[in-house]
Parts: C-alpha cells; structure tokens; sequence
C-alpha cells in the first residue's frame, strides 16, 4: 500500500502509505521552511488518512493580487514537492486527495454568486479582467432552465486591474453580482469609480477553493462532481440560443459551386430563387412538398431541393435520388418518393456496388453535411424555405 510520487524541487522521492483525504485545516498548520524560498505563506492543509504527506496550500497575497500553489510535504522525511494537481494514488488507484461531495458542497458556501437554479450543477472560476473569461461571461445570459452556475473568483496575478475588479463585484448585494462580471465583459468601465477595500481576504478564500479544485488558469470550468469541463462544450449544451433568420450567404454560394440543390422547375422564367431544405422520409416535408403552398411557390419562383436527411432510411432516399444521371431523372424519383414509394433491394444492391465510387462517396458527404445543417445553424424549424440571399423564409 504504497505510492511513489515524482520528484519535484526537492530531489527525492516520498514513499507513502495512503487512503483518504482529511478535512482542509486551517490552524496548526505544519511548518514547512522551504515556501519562505518562493515567498509563500502555507494558509491551509490537508493530511492522508494513516499517511505521512500534507498536501499544503500556499499564498503570496496582497492588495495588488493573490498568487497560490500546492505543494506536498512529508512529515516523517522533511521532504517537500511542488506539485500544483499531483495525483496520489491508494492500492484502488484512487487519488487520496480528490474532492469529496461534502468538500464540493462546502466550497459553493464561499460562491460569488450563482446563475440558474437547474438541478444540473457547473462551478466556474473566473478572473473578471481575462479576455478568455470575458469571451465566455458574454455567452452564459442564456442558460438552460436545468443549469445552475455557481461563480467563484480567482484573480490572475498578473493582471494588474483583477483585485480592484473582483473587489467591486463583491461589495454588491449578490444578486447584483453577475450584472457587474458582465459589464467589466462588456467593456464598461463602472469599476474603476471603485474607491473601497480590496477585499484580500474573501478572495483568498476563492482562491484557495480554485487550488482545492485544481485550478491552473481561467476560465476553469468543472462539473458537480469536481471533473474538468471544457468551457465551449458547456456553451453548446448549456445556452439557450436565439433561433436563427438566416444562414450565411457563403453557405448558399458553396451549395451551387457543389452542384447540390436539384432544380425542381425547369421551365420557370422567375428571377427569384428560393430553396427547400427537405427530409424526404419525414411526413412535415413530404406534406409541405404537397401543399397549396408550396405550389404557390413553384409558380412564382424558381425552386431548388436540398436533401437533409435526418434517418438511415432518408439517407438512402435522398442518396438514389441525387446519384441519377440529369436533373429530370432525379425529378422523376422524387416524385415516386412523394407518392409513397420505397426504395427496391435491386435499387439499393446497386447503391451499395457503387458505394465505393468518388461520385457517390462525395453525395454521401454532401447528404451527411446537409443533415447537420439545422443544429449548425440553429434553426428550429424542419423543413425550411430559405431566400436566394440565405434569410429563413418557411
């Protein structure tokens, strides 16, 4: 039952007997000589149950920033290691020193603040004057009613504006707190009118929570189980966006360059063009097709089909169509899908014989790129009409 940890600043290695984790323990703390080297003071600790290491929590703090780190030290050696996310392992390969569910509960006590009140449960550590956390604090107004943020501070050091930013944030009621992270996000200069204390201490503590959950720059996001989020998977899952009116006008320009629309009336003499983005086994679009309205449309505009299929079957649909030879064969089989047809095993032997070939390699590619389309540009409705310029008309 014993663990080799890797050699740090000072040169040997520790050989431990471990299981798990005490309680962070602020008084009493041992001492260790060597932080006076780095300029550091060991604010607080925790000890392996039956083990001989202290995992410490050390601080430089003043008014102008708080600089911490993790370091390891054996009582029974005097051995001593920096190792800001060491992972000590027990004989289960477990880390002795991770986050328990009352270590986690405990420190969303010391939140800044929280955004949503979800049962799905993020934690946040922020700098208000980093340009990436800034990035990420304009995108996180619309949260997911299943969301709940809880946002804690840890000022950078090195940015000469975080303490007196952070400070100004807190002393406001808390639930004033976010509006104020996004103002400094947004630019806006509020803070600097800032002429209270700097609040040393509560962001101390913030800090000491980022080390306790291994925090090594911002934004740093974890779950509730104190596991590492990236933050722009977060923001696809978590924000609630506005659906969209249009897609880029590139888009539509690469569509023709590709040759993927299919010209549904040839003989239209419109100048107008419109497209319909179909799944042609799905009954919204096969019933849209069908429409008065849609016929309305045919004769006023010239209309291109784009096939996104959603399904396997779809997929197998829209890929005969598109492999025809012309644009009236293609026509032709659309129309019998319309009608309530299925593609034959003859059909489909063939597809597959073919399958191999670079032509229906890339209308597969094309097929699959076109089934994103909705979800890469969030739009809600499916089937959609758009306008030759790319606004979202249906």
């Amino acid at each position: 039952m014993i663990t080799k940890m890797i050699k740090g600043a000072v040169l040997t290695s520790l050989l431990i007997s471990v299981s798990q984790a005490g309680v962070l323990k602020t008084n009493n703390i041992p001492d260790v000589p060597q932080l006076s080297m780095y300029g550091m003071k060991a604010v607080a600790y925790e000890q392996a149950k039956d083990a001989d290491v202290n995992k410490i929590y050390a601080m430089n703090s003043s008014k102008k920033g708080v600089h911490g780190f993790v370091a390891y030290s054996s009582l029974k050696n005097k051995n001593f290691i920096i190792g800001n996310n060491m992972k000590i392992l027990n004989k289960a390969g477990q880390n002795v020193f991770s986050l328990s569910k009352q270590n986690i509960q405990n420190i969303l006590k010391d939140e800044a603040f929280h955004i949503g009140n979800g049962a799905k449960e993020f934690v946040l550590f922020t700098d208000p004057e980093c340009p990436y956390c800034q990035q990420f604090e304009n995108k996180i107004k619309n949260l997911k009613p299943n969301i709940k943020l809880h946002v804690l501070f840890y000022p950078l050091s090195f940015h000469r504006d975080s303490m007196k930013m952070t400070s100004w944030i807190l002393s406001a009621p808390k639930n004033e707190r976010a509006g104020r992270l996004v103002s400094i996000a947004k630019g806006k200069s509020n803070w600097k009118s800032y002429t209270g204390p700097i609040k040393v201490k509560e962001i101390e503590k913030s800090v000491l929570d980022g080390l306790r959950f291994g925090v090594h720059g911002t934004p740093s996001l974890f779950n509730i189980k104190g596991n590492p989020v990236k933050p722009a998977m977060f923001l696809r899952k978590a924000i609630v966006s506005k659906p969209a009116t249009s897609i880029p006008s590139n888009v539509v320009k690469y569509l023709f360059s590709k040759n993927i629309p299919i010209l549904l009336n040839e003989k239209s003499k419109s100048k107008k063009s419109i497209i319909a983005f179909i799944d042609i086994a799905n009954e919204k679009s096969i019933k849209m097709m069908t429409s008065d309205y849609f016929k309305q449309l045919v004769l006023n505009n010239k209309v291109y089909i784009v096939f996104s299929p959603k399904t396997t079957v779809s997929l197998i649909e829209s890929l005969d169509i598109v492999s025809r030879k012309n644009n009236n064969k293609k026509l032709e089989v659309l129309d019998q899908y319309l009608r309530g047809k299925t593609p034959s095993k003859k059909r489909i032997e063939e597809l597959d014989k073919k399958a191999s070939s670079s032509q229906i390699k890339t209308d597969i590619m094309n097929l699959k790129m076109m089934s994103h389309i909705n979800a890469q540009f969030n739009i809600k409705q499916s089937p959609f009409i758009i306008s030759e310029d790319g606004k979202i008309i249906k």
